[in-house]
């Protein structure tokens, strides 16, 4: 294999770890986005559940 050959092939193996290590950091990063997302959208969940059950409490509350 001549020197320019085994350059340019272990260039090539590098781009391709780059590539995958770029892979797996975009993914662990869409992963983490997609927790905290859920998160967020579980903790507002649970204060408009509350929110309106105390609505609904209060309602007929007045109502009696």
């Amino acid at each position: 294999m001549s020197r320019t050959s085994d350059i340019l092939n272990k260039a090539k193996i590098l781009r391709e770890q780059h590539q995958n290590d770029i892979d797996k950091k975009l993914i662990a990063d869409m992963q983490t986005a997609l927790k905290d997302t859920e998160s967020f959208v579980n903790q507002r969940v649970n204060i408009i559940s509350n929110d309106m059950q105390q609505e609904i409490d209060q309602t007929q509350q007045n109502l009696h």
